[in-house]
């Protein structure tokens, strides 16, 4: 079974299929936020990923939003293998975001 490994804390949890990688970050109590309640709006939760082979393909919104490699919205990113390990790294800038409307 694959880990997911949270940076910068080194956290370790059992990678599930169907859960998003923000469910772990809150089950972890790690610090970042999600104003839109995990629905891609307010795009606080990008996080940076390293071997995402194990996640769904990008949300239109993420395409829309992202335009660097390696990165993703975590209430976006979904588990799809648990057979793998994905390294996800919260970057210090994310909790600026706000709602966009």
């Amino acid at each position: 079974m694959g880990e997911i490994i949270f940076k910068p804390s080194n956290q370790r949890v059992p990678a599930e299929k169907g859960r998003s990688i923000f469910s772990y970050i809150q089950e972890l109590g790690l610090n970042i936020k999600a104003y839109c309640g995990g629905i891609g709006k307010c795009r606080a939760c990008l996080v940076k990923v390293d071997g995402d082979d194990c996640l769904n393909p990008m949300t239109d919104i993420e395409r829309e939003f992202i335009k660097t490699p390696g990165y993703r919205l975590a209430c976006q990113a979904i588990i799809q293998r648990d057979d793998i390990d994905l390294c996800v790294e919260i970057p210090e800038f994310t909790s600026r975001y706000r709602v966009l409307e």
